[in-house]
């Protein structure tokens, strides 16, 4: 859910005396969505969390970003506040500085053959690189409760009446229904601990490739091969029309395997575990009903798009990647 925009020029500016002991005068709204983002300067970032975040899981980021620092991993720096502090409250959310990094990002399926597989790489360099990282959260993957996942997306059908979310729903009960998987050896899955939202829409780029990798607020211990998946599936360009490029999808697995290891039971499920988590997803739909926020269902119809093809070719994809 969006929150409403806390923060305006003059909230701004006056933070940044008080807290920072900084003068902030050409301030550009970046992004209103989830996290409010302001540009100051051309020299920070303000980042303004949702109020579900805590300090807490906000300072884990800071600390993880950090540990990645010192291992040469191309991360943001953060800005300390007058009282040593990384983090400030403002209300009822919290808010972190960094140094503003020059550079553009992308939108979805815009990838390359060469950023596929940099990204590939970037990602096991990051998996790699937090082998030793300790207290973090684990990912206890259930995902596949039937009855569960069904009572969930009933409760969104209900919500209104548009055909589109209604048709989108209906197939993933139905897919859900008939569900038919062996999982006799999910417990020899592969977890790693990693970023958690890990794709290449976290890269910041310039003219020389990927000149920096953001976002580290959800860091945890999950499943690597659903977040290899998903990391391909939102940048390859075949994926936009619910399509999996199986042989593009090997070329980011073998990338990412140059650093970290990956089982045989670990390929042949990464499909199997990618659709159990996509079915039981609701995301978009009941944030279209609550705010008219049209891309979020957009985003939801392309995920129930893949899944059902997902669904369908999970064999065929696991077989080539095994």
């Amino acid at each position: 859910m969006i929150e409403k925009r806390l923060l305006n020029k003059t909230k701004i500016r006056k933070l940044f005396r008080d807290e920072y002991s900084l003068n902030a005068k050409n301030i550009e709204l970046v992004s209103s969505g989830s996290a409010e983002i302001y540009k100051i300067d051309n020299e920070y970032i303000l980042k303004l969390f949702q109020s579900k975040y805590t300090k807490k899981e906000i300072l884990k980021e800071v600390k993880v970003i950090n540990y990645l620092k010192k291992k040469n991993i191309p991360v943001p720096t953060y800005v300390k506040t007058n009282k040593n502090d990384y983090v400030v409250k403002i209300e009822n959310r919290f808010l972190i500085v960094q140094y503003y990094i020059d550079g553009k990002t992308k939108d979805k399926f815009e990838g390359t053959i060469d950023e596929i597989k940099e990204c590939g790489y970037l990602h096991g360099l990051i998996v790699k690189s937090l082998l030793g990282y300790k207290n973090v959260q684990i990912d206890k993957m259930d995902w596949y409760n039937k009855k569960e996942n069904i009572a969930k997306i009933k409760k969104i059908i209900k919500m209104g009446n548009n055909k589109l979310i209604k048709e989108d729903l209906n197939k993933k009960i139905s897919m859900i229904e008939n569900l038919n998987y062996d999982f006799k050896d999910i417990d020899k899955i592969t977890f790693y601990t990693s970023h958690g939202d890990f794709s290449y829409l976290q890269f910041i780029y310039d003219n020389d490739g990927v000149k920096a990798i953001i976002d580290f607020i959800k860091v945890k211990k999950l499943p690597i091969v659903w977040e290899i998946i998903r990391s391909f599936t939102y940048m390859d360009k075949d994926a936009k029309n619910g399509i999996i490029n199986v042989d593009n999808l090997v070329l980011y697995v073998k990338e990412f395997m140059k650093l970290v290891p990956l089982s045989k039971t670990d390929l042949e499920y990464m499909p199997y575990i990618y659709v159990c988590q996509l079915l039981r997803s609701t995301y978009g739909y009941k944030e279209y009903y609550l705010n008219k926020n049209k891309e979020a269902l957009q985003f939801a119809h392309f995920r129930t798009n893949l899944c059902e093809y997902l669904y369908k070719n999970a064999e065929m994809i696991s077989k080539k990647i095994g």
